[in-house]
């Protein structure tokens, strides 16, 4: 098949207007960019970026990584990931300008302290090469490392944190992160206790009462009913709950986040019915 030679240097002059107009825009934010990490001042990621998220988010943790700021990560990044990426980026930055955290360690109990601190930061700026997190000593330090970890890389090893309700945290900010996110993690998991706190903190993420539905056990089934319930301020949802000081708690607490004496009537326990009250009053 013949094509017409004009139409040809049509679509030839039609790819390169296009490739130069790309060009133009990668390069205007690139001026931008620069320029805040000149200014080391985020809001000039907010006045020229403000309808380009990618562009702003990516703004952000350069002038992080340029300031070592941490609090623009914790601060600014919207998404889990993004905030934990940011900061690997500014653990990464002080190592390499060998910029230490402000620390006095006037005993050997703050020696300790110091040097679990420093395993922390070097295994958050390496946390996509090796897994470093074992080297801390203080388990909260490291379940909050390795948590790090398997949201940047993989989930499955939130089942693999020392503490209970860290697993949860962990699969649940995955989950809240996730733009798709797959319940075929939860069915990967072979131990009973940690795939129901896989599929707790998938109830609180999509909050639908149907992903409650993964255990017959009533108690577990009744936390995940209380997650949907008090996300939502929903006082109905209380009532599939089938354990009375579950149940009780549940309307106790939503009476507590509206403000809301009246739901304490809900309540069956007397006790914990005026607790409520008075909780609320």
């Amino acid at each position: 098949m013949k094509f017409n030679r004009k139409v040809i240097l049509i679509l030839g002059l039609v790819f390169v207007i296009c490739i130069l107009f790309y060009c133009i825009y990668a390069f205007r934010f690139s001026i931008y960019n620069e320029y805040a990490i000149y200014k080391k001042d985020v809001r000039v990621c907010d006045q020229f970026m403000s309808h380009h998220y990618s562009n702003r988010i990516d703004c952000y943790i350069d002038v992080a990584k340029v300031t070592y700021n941490l609090s623009i990560c914790e601060d600014i990044c919207e998404r889990v990931s993004e905030k934990y990426y940011c900061l690997q980026k500014v653990y990464s930055s002080r190592f390499e300008n060998n910029i230490k955290s402000e620390f006095v360690f006037p005993s050997t109990e703050d020696l300790l302290e110091y040097k679990d601190r420093r395993n922390y930061e070097w295994a958050i700026a390496n946390i996509y090469h090796a897994n470093l997190c074992n080297n801390i000593s203080n388990l909260l330090w490291q379940d909050d490392c390795n948590k790090i970890r398997a949201i940047l890389v993989n989930p499955l090893n939130c089942a693999n944190l020392n503490y209970q309700d860290n697993v949860v945290n962990c699969f649940y900010e995955y989950f809240q992160d996730s733009l798709s996110p797959k319940l075929i993690i939860c069915e990967n998991i072979t131990d009973n206790e940690t795939k129901a706190s896989c599929y707790l903190a998938f109830s609180k993420s999509s909050y639908n009462l149907n992903s409650c539905n993964f255990t017959a056990d009533k108690y577990t089934k009744s936390r995940c009913y209380s997650n949907i319930a008090l996300f939502n301020q929903n006082v109905s949802l209380c009532d599939f709950i089938t354990i009375d000081e579950r149940a009780d708690q549940c309307y106790s607490d939503i009476a507590m986040v509206k403000q809301d004496s009246s739901i304490c009537d809900n309540i069956m326990d007397i006790v914990r019915r005026n607790n409520c009250y008075s909780r609320v009053k």
